[in-house]
């Protein structure tokens, strides 16, 4: 199509373009549906949008490569141009092979754009240019909160759970056995945690109080400082409900022990409490000089 033709024409133009970094040289090309050739747009990739919040727009400029008269044959040309070959190039900000945009492409085409992908791992520029893209991103705290609600209230499907917990335990997230849990404590005899790990670890958890939405009795535990903030979303201070339940069953039925070579008090079910006693420990909470 004729430039000097679209400029008379009123109607959308199907562009594929291409973005310049004019301090480092680096190019995103990318597809663009305009009604006006001169609207300033350089693009959306994350790590183009980086870049340009990093070097200033002033620092960019685009170029049309290519005009058409529909979106199919625009995306068939992104297709054709940002492959797997051209995202292991360097000086580039693309992060994913052409295609993948607003429009619907036809099925054959959308074939092909997915045959591209599969089995492909990033590489190494290609994570660092998605890392460079989200870094510095803010999510304000009104919608991390709607996140995470709106998690809660997702249903875990049973074999996404299996799966779940497979992926737990080859990691070695499981459960241990007392045996296996009486080791590592013996293990562990004589280790004391340095001034700064303990310094670190109070700091941590300095300031921190609970709070509880009473809607949803979603519960939380935050800085002080941020009190506040929460406050205004409907929150209140205290545990959940949830909480003060799980922690009511943890503690039913234990027994309170502690061990003065390891300086720790804990507590045990009733039928582990022999086994914890052989080991050295003694009934009843430790005494701590003041």
């Amino acid at each position: 199509m004729n430039p000097t033709q679209l400029v008379s024409n009123p109607k959308k133009y199907y562009l594929v373009y291409q973005t310049t970094n004019l301090i480092n040289n680096k190019i995103y090309i990318g597809v663009h549906t305009t009604k006006n050739l001169k609207d300033g747009y350089l693009g959306s990739g994350k790590a183009l949008t980086h870049a340009i919040t990093k070097y200033g727009r002033e620092n960019f400029k685009r170029e049309i490569l290519f005009y058409f008269d529909n979106p199919e044959e625009m995306f068939k040309k992104e297709i054709e141009l940002v492959n797997e070959e051209f995202l292991k190039r360097e000086d580039v900000y693309n992060l994913k092979v052409g295609g993948f945009g607003v429009f619907k492409l036809n099925e054959l085409s959308r074939i092909k754009a997915a045959k591209s992908c599969t089995g492909q791992k990033r590489t190494e520029i290609q994570r660092k240019r998605i890392g460079d893209g989200n870094r510095g991103k803010f999510v304000s705290l009104e919608t991390r909160l709607k996140l995470s609600q709106s998690r809660r209230k997702q249903i875990m499907k049973p074999e996404r759970y299996i799966k779940m917990m497979e992926t737990k335990n080859r990691k070695g997230n499981t459960k241990h056995s007392l045996k296996t849990r009486s080791k590592i404590s013996e293990s562990h005899k004589g280790k004391n945690k340095s001034v700064e790990h303990k310094a670190s670890l109070s700091k941590a958890h300095k300031g921190m109080i609970n709070i509880y939405h009473p809607e949803t009795d979603h519960g939380l535990q935050i800085q002080q400082n941020k009190l506040q903030q929460y406050i205004e979303l409907g929150y209140i201070r205290g545990m959940s409900k949830k909480h003060r339940d799980n922690l009511g069953k943890n503690r039913l039925g234990k027994i309170t022990i502690h061990n003065k070579q390891l300086n720790i008090s804990k507590q045990v079910k009733k039928e582990d409490l022999q086994t914890y006693l052989d080991l050295g420990y003694e009934r009843g909470m430790l005494k701590r000089n003041s």
